[in-house]
């Protein structure tokens, strides 16, 4: 069969595309190791090549660790510590290890009221007594301690107070401020401020309405 000049052009232009079809490149993860392998950007050394089957890296350590028995039951926290101790590793790895979990026993307890802050230590504690229900095994009463909080803090005085009259052996005056707000257990019931009586021959004084001297309060 003969074939025109036009078409075996044509067909000649079409062959390239047919017959040569160029494979489907397989893309891998940014960063992994196959695309160091297949780009040629790094090749691999034997130390560091891709196992493929076990899916793991040759050269890279492997940190194992001995676990040890969970600890009692810490019934402050409520919570049991393990330790790990390194079995196989090299330098880079943690020589112990430890975890914290919760106690499966259930220790509940019913909270008590706060002390009153004990000034040598600076620290109130309140007892705690388990709540019904709880495990058994857990410790009937518990013991909280905290520091106690600044005597600044929410307390305040009436100063409205007037100073009483001048002690001629120490020559000082005082006057006492009580508690308006504030929690008793936190809080002084009173304060009382000292200051030097002023100079008999410097006036006296300004004097108010009542005939006493103004002072400035602390």
């Amino acid at each position: 069969m003969h074939k025109s000049p036009a078409s075996m052009a044509r067909g000649s232009d079409l062959a390239p595309h047919t017959a040569r079809e160029k494979p489907r490149r397989r893309e891998w993860p940014v960063g992994s190791a196959m695309t160091s392998m297949t780009r040629g950007t790094r090749p691999l050394d034997a130390t560091r090549r891709l196992k493929i089957h076990g899916r793991k890296v040759a050269g890279v350590e492997e940190c194992r660790y001995k676990k040890e028995p969970w600890s009692e039951c810490d019934n402050t926290t409520n919570t049991q510590k393990r330790k790990l101790v390194l079995k196989r590793g090299s330098g880079s790895c943690d020589p112990t290890k430890e975890l914290t979990r919760r106690c499966k026993k259930a220790c509940r307890y019913e909270k008590g009221a706060w002390n009153a802050c004990d000034a040598a230590t600076n620290t109130r504690r309140r007892t705690d007594k388990l709540k019904p229900k709880s495990d058994q095994s857990c410790e009937a009463t518990r013991t909280i301690t905290k520091k106690c909080k600044s005597m600044s803090t929410g307390c305040r005085y009436n100063r409205n107070t007037q100073w009483s009259e001048c002690d001629a052996k120490t020559n000082t005056r005082n006057k006492v401020m009580r508690l308006i707000s504030g929690a008793p257990s936190e809080c002084e019931a009173s304060k009382t401020i000292t200051k030097p009586c002023r100079a008999a021959g410097r006036g006296g004084g300004r004097k108010n309405k009542q005939g006493e001297e103004d002072a400035d309060e602390d």
